[in-house]
């Protein structure tokens, strides 16, 4: 017994996709990133102070001084940037 798709509703749709061919996303990312000095310096960073705070994470010196001195730094400097932004005029 044959049965219609158009009247099955549990029926898999198939539908033609059109293939492109295309470096992908990966390698476009990977392209853009190393024409971008200021991106590749920041990966390098992240890169290198992810296995270091990893190591770290259940010393007392980590969660103490790292940890809370690194949040205030970043507070400061987020601070500082939105008052540049918000009131157009520069800090530093």
């Amino acid at each position: 017994m044959a049965t219609n798709p158009a009247l099955n509703p549990l029926a898999p749709v198939t539908r033609e996709v059109p293939h492109t061919v295309s470096p992908g996303l990966w390698a476009l990312a990977w392209k853009r990133l190393q024409s971008d000095h200021v991106g590749m310096v920041s990966l390098a960073i992240v890169a290198a102070f992810l296995p270091l705070a990893y190591a770290l994470r259940g010393t007392w010196t980590y969660r103490r001084v790292i940890l809370r001195g690194g949040s205030a730094a970043i507070a400061a400097i987020a601070a500082v940037w939105l008052v540049e932004r918000a009131l157009d005029m520069p800090l530093l």
